[in-house]
């Protein structure tokens, strides 16, 4: 890259190859021209997260990297390099580099920022990379959400409070926001509040307040600023003489950090001795000392300032100085102490002269020789915190010359007074107001002063005490009224007023007895109908009596369903109101059973101790819709009546089986019969069938293809003999769960709210939770309807449910408001806490509601105090899930305490906040509901089944005899095969659920127990005897194949194979086939084989099963006779290796029709090979041979195998004469193909003689 308008030369020149010489050279200047900075703008999203997208626009083609900054201020952060690839064109396209917020990352944008974005482009494709620092793109600045308009102390010092902007949020599309302070959380507010105060700093103390913007459980903004609270701290004190008590005026002081001992401040005591000192730091917590300058000793109490105790009257502290007293006269005699009883206290008066020289007197008045108070220039004082009884009191008074002569005191002498018991209140009056409640009143005159006056009410039969209210005394009239709402209707009560004295006595001034008045249906309600509403449910019409709503003496109504839950509706609910006289009320009720019923109606009030329900009114309807039961129960169809002479089976099918059904029948067991099961789904035409053997009496139907199953059986006798059929259905179970809150749109909980789908109905616990548990419904969507209570409105919602066993989590935003919890700006309280035990989860559910979000965090404790079981923040789930840990684990009691983290790290429990639940029974661990031992002597093996109708367990274990066999998971078939007991002994079998907890594993309490005869060996199955073909050809060979299949259940160990009453062999498993060598030819077998189980060291046999054959004929031997000399023959023949014991061989001259060769050869090899050479040439010859068996005695021949052969001649000599003209003798030579001759016949022969 190059500057705009740089002029560069360029020269080339042409140089000769190897010498050098230049042929030519040329010059060329070019001006640059620079394309410019890339483009850089910014776009908003305000989205979850909030994000700027910043678009980067090149206009170079040759810069293909680009380095893209944020710079906020004078920082600057590298958002990434990014590489470019060209278009089409050969250029770059424009690029968007997206910058999100993320909580926790330091180097995040946040609210309030000003950024300005720089694209830096980056030439690649040189030698090195080349930044063009001079051309970099910029964006115009850009302003961030800013959304904290405020974060600063209040005018008071009482606290920090945010305030954010709700219109720029709200238009933004947040709704929640968590305010932080120094990264611990606040709180979790609406945006809409627009404002949060926190009282729970340290004064003095910089802090960082964070409101992080939460949308959809995801950090999505946020802004943050710093504040402080001025130093608080301040210590009042009396600085007085540590001999003689006597106040130091104008003397200072240092106050010191006790721990290092360095000055906090100085101060001086006043004209009375007063210290004060204020705007003091102490952080969390500091221990501070006072000291002289000249650092004499100053003694006092302990002095901490602490976050909640940072303002200290130390009351009298001592100075370790010696003062000479000077005696005076007529500075206090005539000591009187009087008792005023008026104003419940004792008066002590003196008489003074007073100083001199008019300065200041101080008076010290001691009680029981107690200093207790030090007054100047009075003569009187009026004792308000002395106990009753007798009292010693004495004065001590002085004053300090003004001319500096010294300090004159003179004392009295002790003077005793009596404080007697306050006068009783004669007119203390509880009477029955026209309201139907207690008025409780009594005069106490202004000036007899007492701290307060307790107003109890004890139930006379209970002995239960409740305080009705504590009032302040009064001084501005003597006369006392209050009301009294929450007593019990009817109960006899003993109302007492007792004063709290100033020094903290109680004394009970009056009493008197009187009986609650009593609340009636009739006193609240004048009239009531039902009748059907629109749809499901009926329509409750109500009409109160004039008057009655604005009485105190009830709070609402209640229904009583048909099922026993009782509904509240608060009596000024507006919703529920049809007039505009506010008397005339209507009343949903979703949850009826059938098309005619009765609902109860009562009359409630809240009260001291308990909840009241007055009589209840039945309220009868007609007409309604009736909802439709959960399962349709199908028609039993027209069953066969066969012969009437044969016992019907008893049968039986579950339907309260998960995904299961177990189908059961009773039968006599001597009979033998096979048993026909067949089953069809409710409502189909074609049925399928089992045949059972005779000793099964239960089939497990594991997975059905409806959930509703129809059974028909019968007992097969054979030869068409059947009983009469007999029938029934069983149900799988789905058992799906819907569970969820249903909160308004402040999400806060909502008690008592009816959330229903298909005729299902439940109410909202007190922590706004609802659970729809045990429906059967099938696949499909469906709408879940809610109903505050009283409403007949139903506002709907969709569901999409499968036909999978399963918890649905579904929560609901209901449109009303039914003002069960209050909102408050002070610390939160556990409004309302409900329990569950799950029986699918095997545990107790903790849930909780809250009426605010100012809080840190709950905790959760279990059993007692000291046994925390959770810490959950604010933001999570209310929610405490308790496992089962043993199979007899009885109740569980849960605290829900909240708690605020203040800045000094300490948790602040509210424990008047808190809520206990008592007595949460765990849901019981139980083993398998129905269960069935099947002795299958088909397999030789004990078949057990099961199925459960409820808990979500991990498995079972099996016991036989109490001894641990085998585990089952829950996720496999429920099905296990005892493969290894005894024949014919009685074993009593347990199945256990068990689920697993950690490294833990706890099993039912109590098993499912069945009895079984463990039965023989299993029989042995697809037995066969087939012939045996010689290898490689389709020929029989003298043996049978017996073969066979294993049970597929059966534990064996090997078979023994007779034929007939002979045992001819042994088997191991798991081999299937013996072959028999040793059967009498063409004779019909029967073949009888019996399996075997060792066990304990005894061989147990089947009974055994059958296969025929007929043993084939012997087979003949190969036969292949060759002549390979003219005086030899080759005899060759082969036979399998088995089956046969020995081979006849036979040479016959047919033409001399004699039998030259006949020799019996015993059966040793597969191949045999023999030479026949004394065979006469030109003469025909037969070779034959036959196989041979001895069986039980006799000879058993093969038929016989032969071939024919023509003996060769001998082959002629060739000879040759050796003779020359005129010799007397000729040489003969001869040459003969073979030496198998005896010799020569030589004939010589003249010619023509």
């Amino acid at each position: 890259p190059a500057t705009d308008g740089m002029v560069r030369n360029y020269e080339l020149t042409v140089y000769e190859s190897g010498s050098g010489r230049v042929l030519s050279s040329g010059q060329d200047a070019v001006t640059f021209t620079h394309p410019g900075a890339p483009g850089v703008a910014v776009a908003e999203h305000t989205e979850t997260p909030y994000r700027l997208d910043v678009t980067v626009t090149p206009v170079s083609n040759k810069a293909d990297r680009y380095q893209v900054h944020r710079k906020t201020g004078d920082e600057s952060l590298l958002l990434g390099t990014y590489d470019l690839t060209t278009n089409e064109a050969g250029g770059y396209d424009p690029f968007v580099v997206a910058d999100a917020y993320a909580y926790g990352n330091s180097t995040s944008m946040v609210g309030g920022d000003a950024v300005v974005y720089t694209a830096m482009p980056v030439y690649t494709a040189m030698e090195r990379a080349q930044s063009d620092t001079e051309n970099q793109g910029q964006s115009a600045s850009f302003a961030t959400l800013d959304f904290l308009t405020s974060v600063a102390p209040n005018a008071d010092q009482s606290g920090i409070t945010f305030t954010w902007d709700v219109t720029a949020l709200t238009h933004a599309g947040y709704d929640t926001l968590r305010l932080e302070r120094d990264g611990e959380t606040l709180t979790y507010i609406p945006t809409d509040a627009g404002s949060f105060t926190d009282t729970l700093m340290l004064f003095g103390t910089a802090y960082t307040y964070s409101a992080v913007m939460v949308e959809n459980g995801v950090d999505s903004w946020e802004q943050s600023a710093t504040a402080q609270l001025a130093p608080n701290g301040a210590i009042q004190a009396t600085l007085i003489s540590a001999a003689g008590d006597f106040v130091l005026p104008h003397q200072t002081l240092v106050l010191t950090d006790a721990a290092d001992g360095s000055t906090v401040v100085s101060a001086t005591t006043d004209a009375q001795g007063q210290l004060q000192t204020s705007g003091l730091y102490y952080g969390v917590s500091q221990q501070f000392a006072w000291q002289s300058e000249s650092q004499a000793l100053v003694t006092h109490e302990d002095l901490v300032l602490t976050r909640q105790d940072w303002n200290v009257d130390l009351g009298y502290i001592t100075y370790d100085t010696t003062l000479v007293a000077l005696e005076a006269d007529s500075l206090a005699d005539s000591l009187a102490v009087t008792h005023v009883a008026a104003e419940n206290a004792l008066q002590l008066g003196w008489y003074s002269v007073g100083s001199t020289g008019g300065e200041p007197v101080f008076t010290n008045v001691y009680r029981n020789d107690t200093l207790i108070a030090i007054v100047v220039d009075q003569t009187k004082y009026t004792d308000q915190y002395a106990t009753l009884g007798t009292h010693t009191y004495r004065l001590q008074s002085y004053y300090y010359a003004a001319d500096g002569s010294g300090l004159y005191v003179q004392s009295t002498e002790d003077e005793d007074g009596n404080l007697p018991s306050l006068s009783p209140i004669n007119d203390f009056l509880v009477a029955t107001t026209t309201d139907g409640i207690m008025e409780v009143s009594w005069t106490y005159p202004t000036s007899a002063l007492v701290g307060a006056f307790e107003i109890t009410r004890t139930n006379q039969g209970t002995g239960e005490t409740h305080t009705v209210t504590t009032v302040s005394h009064q001084t501005g009239t003597a006369a006392y009224y209050l009301l009294d709402s929450l007593g019990y209707p009817g109960a006899d009560y003993t109302y007492g007023v007792t004063a709290h004295t100033l020094p903290g006595e109680l004394s009970e001034l009056a009493t008197d007895d009187e009986t609650y008045p009593t609340v009636a249906f009739a006193d609240a309600v004048a009239s009531t109908t039902a009748h059907a509403a629109s749809g499901d449910g009926i329509d409750v019409e109500i009409s109160l009596v004039s008057g009655a709503k604005a009485l105190p003496s009830w709070d609402g109504l209640v229904l009583i369903g048909e099922a026993g839950e009782i509904i509240p509706l608060e009596k000024f609910g507006a919703e529920y109101i049809t007039d505009a006289s506010g008397n005339e009320l209507e009343w949903f009720y979703p949850a009826i059973s059938s098309s005619a019923g009765s609902v109860e109606l009562a009359v409630y009030k809240h009260t001291d101790e308990g909840l009241f329900i007055s009589d209840r009114n039945p309220i009868n309807y007609t007409g309604a819709t009736a909802p439709n039961p959960s399962t349709t129960i199908p028609t039993e169809p027209t069953l066969a009546s066969n012969d009437a002479t044969l016992q019907k089976p008893v049968l039986s099918a579950s339907k309260d089986a998960r995904g299961k059904i177990m189908v059961q029948w009773t039968y006599p067991e001597y009979t033998e019969v096979t048993f026909q099961l067949s089953y069809r789904e409710m409502g189909t035409s074609t049925w399928t069938t089992e045949t059972l053997p005779n000793e099964q009496r239960a089939w497990l139907h594991e997975n059905p293809t409806a959930a509703t199953m129809e059974y028909i059986l019968i007992a097969d006798y054979g030869n068409g003999e059947l009983s009469s059929e007999v029938w029934d259905y069983g149900v799988a179970r789905t058992y799906q769960h819907i569970a969820g809150y249903v909160r308004d749109a402040e999400r806060l909980p909502q008690a008592n709210v009816w959330v229903g789908i298909e005729d299902h109905w439940t109410l909202t616990d007190s922590a706004g939770f609802y659970r729809l548990v045990d429906l059967e419904l099938a696949a499909g969507t469906y709408a879940v309807d809610y109903i505050v209570p009283g409403l007949s409105e139903t506002p709907l919602r969709q569901i999409t449910l499968t036909d999978q066993q399963q918890v649905y989590s579904y929560d609901l935003e209901a449109e009303f408001t039914n003002r069960i919890t209050l909102e408050s700006n002070q610390v939160a309280e556990v409004f309302a806490v409900a329990g569950f035990a799950d029986p699918v989860h095997l545990t107790n559910e903790v849930r909780w509601s809250m009426n605010n979000t100012v809080y840190t965090g709950v905790k959760v404790y279990q059993n007692t105090r000291e046994n925390e079981v959770a810490d959950l923040r604010n933001g999570a789930t209310l929610l405490y899930t308790d496992s089962l840990t043993s199979n007899n684990a009885g109740s569980g009691l849960y605290y829900v305490v909240p708690y605020l983290k203040n800045a000094m790290g300490e948790l602040e429990f509210h424990e008047a906040g808190a809520q206990v639940l008592e007595s949460l029974d765990y849901p019981v661990l139980t083993a398998p509901d129905h269960a069935d031992a099947f002795s299958n002597e088909e397999d030789g093996t004990v078949v057990l089944t099961w199925a459960h109708a409820r808990n979500n367990v991990d498995g079972y274990q099996i016991y036989r005899n109490d001894y641990l066999l085998g585990e089952v998971s829950a996720d496999s078939s429920s099905l296990f095969i005892d493969e290894v007991g005894l024949p014919q002994q009685v074993y009593r079998y347990s199945i256990y659920s068990y689920i697993e907890r950690g490294n833990d594993v706890i099993t039912s309490l109590n098993p499912i127990t069945l009895d079984a005869v463990y039965p023989a060996p299993g029989n042995l199955t697809a037995a066969a005897v087939n012939s045996v073909l010689v290898e490689g050809t389709a020929l029989d060979e003298n043996a049978l194949s017996i073969t066979w299949d294993y049970p597929a259940q059966a534990s064996l160990d090997g078979v023994v194979i007779y034929r007939g009453l002979d045992s001819i062999g042994t088997v191991a498993y798991p081999a299937t086939e013996f072959i028999d060598y040793e059967g009498l030819p063409e004779t019909y077998s029967v073949y009888t084989l019996r399996s075997y189980d060792e066990r304990d060291g005894k061989a147990y046999y089947a009974s055994g099963i059958e296969a025929t054959g007929v043993f084939p004929q012997l087979q003949m031997p190969t036969l292949a006779v060759t002549h390979p000399q003219f005086d030899t023959v080759t005899i060759d023949w082969t036979y399998p290796q088995q089956g046969v014991e020995f081979f006849d061989l036979f040479v016959i001259n047919d033409t001399q029709a004699d039998t030259v060769v006949n020799t019996r050869l015993n059966h040793t090899a597969e191949a045999y090979a023999d030479l026949f050479g004394e065979g006469v040439s030109g003469h025909d010859y037969t070779v034959a041979v036959r196989a041979g068996a001895e069986r039980n005695g006799a000879t058993y021949y093969s038929e016989v195998v032969s071939q024919s052969k023509l003996h060769e001649f001998l082959p002629a000599p060739q000879m040759d004469i050796a003779c020359e003209a005129g010799d007397q003798e000729a040489t003969l030579t001869w040459t003969m193909e073979t030496e198998r001759m005896e010799g020569w016949y030589l004939t010589v022969k003249l010619d023509g003689v």
